[in-house]
């Protein structure tokens, strides 16, 4: 039985199709989907070395100071995790198998030097960008690390990630000596407007009335409101009386009828009686001041619908026939975007192929907290400068100084003691033995002998400091919060 079916096999070898090619002189069909080999575009690269952490073999390295980038692709078993990872797209699998070689060797892309425009613009794009990713990490509560840019592939080619950290920094000093009148002037508008809405100087009595604008507005809009109606009734009654000498006059006499009578518009004959022609240039004066009024009003609109409404082409046939069939012709995008359509809708997506397109900076309100080892950015109208300052704090992770810190401004602020269990809400997550353990390193240090502990009736746990309260006050203030407050609730 086993020779039979080795001679079957032998048979169908023989006059069969053979199962290999000649290569290299033929190649096989390779299938969609193939892992070949990875390939670098070093126009996209920026040589963030993201790819050299995400590789599992360790086959890929990067020299960001020589602008170099290579592979050993005898080392690489096309994982294509480098390709997922790359935020700029720069990697891609070729469908081509490594290339047979008698040595191992690696391949070394080097990146062209830019010219010194391209640098600047690099740079500046890169900043407005870094600017933009503050603004949107504040609006989450978040503070942005220099690190952080390293990931996002914010970093321009040309410079590592320790120089574009140095251009940050510089580039904010720099804006803030330059602007610091600006950044004053703005500073004190806004404590002018906060003084002017908060009136309540003292903790007991009745504050001052505090400024409504909108009940202000509403008064004016009241007397307007009656002035007009005082002038619409006014105008109303002059008509009225023109309206009953005229009548007077036609009924006087109908031999003078012709001779009094009135023209259309208000014109009065010559010949007319002296009432009726005082009554009648009355008349005259009050329509024509309402016309003219009219008219005045129509004109405001008619300008603005003129301003608002879209410029229409001298021959629409003309415009519809270059249009062709593209709704979005007369469409202007942003530069550097194009409408691409994905499943049946078209999206705003940039466009690789057009040129650089400069970005404006906006950092007006950006603001730096330097720590130990880095530096944290926010936007301070986004984010106020408590929290900012109560996340630096978290993120220093120094739970000492800001166990201490919390309990001292709650004090001098309101004043009240603080609750152990704030300490749990964002940005500090601090656990309950966290907190238990970071009071008793402070009691055991002894550098903070203001900073004491008491409890409600319902055991929470408070912690004060003697500089802004004493005990009494802290322990009665601490029940009425967890106990007095929620039974009267």
């Amino acid at each position: 039985m086993g020779s039979f079916k080795l001679g079957k096999m032998t048979l169908r070898s023989l006059f069969g199709k053979p199962e290999t090619v000649m290569y290299p002189l033929e190649k096989r069909d390779i299938p969609a989907g193939h892992r070949g080999m990875v390939e670098i575009d070093m126009a996209k690269c920026i040589l963030c070395g993201i790819c050299v952490k995400r590789c599992p073999c360790s086959a890929i390295e990067v020299d960001k100071a020589a602008g170099m980038w290579s592979i050993n692709h005898f080392g690489c078993i096309q994982c294509d995790t480098c390709v997922r990872e790359c935020p700029k797209g720069a990697l891609s699998m070729s469908m081509e198998f490594p290339h047979v070689a008698p040595v191992k060797t690696r391949q070394v892309e080097s990146k062209p030097e830019p010219t010194p425009e391209e640098r600047e613009l690099a740079e500046n794009n890169a900043l407005a960008d870094v600017f933009d990713d503050v603004r949107r990490q504040s609006s989450d509560s978040q503070l942005v690390v220099p690190s952080r840019w390293v990931e996002l592939g914010l970093v321009p080619g040309h410079m590592t990630s320790d120089e574009f950290e140095m251009l940050v920094y510089e580039y904010l000093e720099d804006y803030r000596r330059d602007h610091k009148d600006e950044i004053a002037a703005e500073k004190a508008e806004r404590a002018r407007k906060a003084s002017s809405i908060r009136s309540a100087t003292r903790a007991v009595g009745v504050p001052p009335k505090i400024p409504n604008r909108r009940l202000k507005q509403i008064e004016e809009d009241e007397k307007a409101a009656a002035q007009k109606a005082a002038r619409e009734a006014s105008e109303t009654g002059t008509a009225t009386s023109a309206s009953g000498a005229d009548e007077t006059t036609a009924s006087a006499g109908e031999s003078a009828a012709p001779d009094a009578a009135i023209t259309l518009g208000g014109a009065v004959d010559a010949t007319a009686p002296s009432g009726a022609l005082a009554s009648s240039e009355v008349a005259a004066e009050s329509a024509s001041s309402v016309r003219a009024e009219a008219m005045d009003v129509f004109a405001s609109h008619a300008s603005e619908a003129a301003s608002a409404a879209p410029e229409v082409p001298a021959d629409p046939s003309a415009d519809s026939s270059a249009a062709g069939d593209d709704p979005f012709a007369g469409l202007k995008l942003p530069e550097g975007y194009k409408l691409v359509e994905l499943e049946g809708e078209y999206v705003l997506v940039p466009d690789e192929d057009a040129a650089p397109v400069k970005k404006e900076i906006h950092c007006e309100h950006i603001v730096t907290l330097v720590g130990q080892h880095s530096y944290y950015l926010y936007d301070s109208d986004l984010m106020t400068k408590s929290y900012a300052h109560w996340a630096f704090l978290a993120a220093e992770d120094n739970p000492l100084a800001t166990f201490v810190d919390c309990v001292r401004e709650d004090g001098r602020v309101y004043p009240r003691p603080f609750a152990a269990e704030d300490l749990a809400n964002p940005p500090f997550h601090m656990s309950k033995s966290k907190v238990e353990d970071t009071w008793a390193e402070l009691q055991k240090s002894g550098e903070y002998p203001d900073i004491e502990r008491c409890e409600a009736s319902n055991g929470d746990v408070y912690f004060f400091s003697t500089l802004y309260m004493d005990r009494t006050l802290a322990e009665s203030l601490a029940e009425y919060r967890s106990v007095e407050r929620l039974s009267n609730v």
